[in-house]
């Protein structure tokens, strides 16, 4: 019997306590007037959610921060539905961030590091390789993002940073 798998696990469930059909869901204050404006921003925050997996997703980053002591989330466009952002869970073996030294919630710069097939490579991003294993280095800062796939710079998925920020969430367990 594994105690430390169990209370992980059992601390994760308690998370976000017994839900139907959504683990979050976006609802206007009681005391607050429902307008246009409110039903468009639960609409939108709805979508993301369920763009994201939001019932699988916020479930594997609570068992991390529960195992691990927190999670990263990568905020990404993804044009293609509804709601048009996706959020992703980003393994902590692959993920090295950088914090601003005076605001421990304000990322500077992150690089995450992904191993894939070469299959995955060519299928993903056009890269002819003869490697079994190929090595993605995603590097962004408020300026700038690139990809490389063994040190090579995939010119498609680089370039200036259109946000300004880092596009990621660090959820720590305690801080």
């Amino acid at each position: 019997v594994n105690l430390v798998r169990m209370l992980c696990l059992a601390q994760t469930d308690a998370m976000f306590g017994d839900w139907e059909d959504q683990i979050v869901r976006f609802e206007v204050r009681q005391d607050d007037k429902v307008d246009s404006t409110a039903r468009e921003a639960i609409s939108l925050a709805s979508q993301i959610l369920s763009n994201s997996s939001a019932d699988t997703l916020l479930w594997e980053v609570e068992l991390d921060r529960n195992v691990f002591g927190g999670c990263p989330i990568k905020i990404q466009p993804d044009l293609m539905r509804p709601g048009h952002i996706r959020w992703t869970r980003v393994p902590l073996e692959g993920f090295y961030p950088i914090w601003d030294p005076d605001d421990p919630e304000e990322l500077l710069e992150i690089y995450v590091v992904v191993e894939m097939t070469g299959e995955q490579a060519k299928a993903r991003y056009g890269y002819n390789t003869s490697s079994n294993v190929v090595r993605r280095v995603e590097h962004w800062t408020r300026f700038a993002y690139e990809n490389k796939l063994d040190g090579t710079r995939i010119e498609a998925y680089s370039g200036a940073n259109p946000w300004g920020i880092v596009p990621f969430v660090y959820m720590p367990r305690f801080r």
